[in-house]
């Protein structure tokens, strides 16, 4: 029985190899070309680095991020100076209602450190921000940098 199995592998293995080949030829049709797609703008071709690259010198593939700036126009909201609104003097650029407040606080005590803060019940009022403050206007219009 053991020689049966060890004799009999091998022909199993030959008629296996001759039944996968005969039937790959057999419904296999002849390859097609192809070919490659042409650079476009909607298929850009993308260099790869080389092996010699240097590993910190950016590739074709790094992009960097858009980095955004502060707005220089600020309307009702809480806002952090240098991130969101950039720092400098600050004046509305229609007068002002009485329920008009503004407040001007340092940056990561929620509000608790008040800097300046005013109700100007009419007028057009000026701030002046600087980095590492939070600066929140209620019902006072936009504010304009000067």
């Amino acid at each position: 029985m053991f020689w049966l199995l060890v004799a009999g592998a091998p022909l199993l293995l030959l008629f296996g190899c001759v039944a996968v080949v005969g039937s790959v030829a057999k419904t296999d049709p002849a390859p097609e070309r192809t070919t490659l797609a042409q650079p476009s703008a909607q298929n850009p071709v993308k260099a790869r680095p080389s092996e010699t690259d240097n590993p910190s010198q950016p590739t074709s593939e790094t992009t960097t991020p858009a980095v955004q700036q502060p707005l220089e126009t600020i309307e009702d909201g809480t806002w952090v100076v240098g991130e969101d609104i950039a720092a400098g003097n600050y004046k509305v650029t229609a007068p002002v209602s009485s329920s008009c407040y503004w407040e001007i606080t340092k940056s990561g005590t929620n509000g608790d450190d008040i800097v300046e803060n005013d109700l100007p019940g009419g007028g057009l009022p000026r701030v002046t921000l600087s980095e590492g403050q939070d600066f929140q206007s209620l019902r006072c219009g936009t504010w304009s940098k000067r």
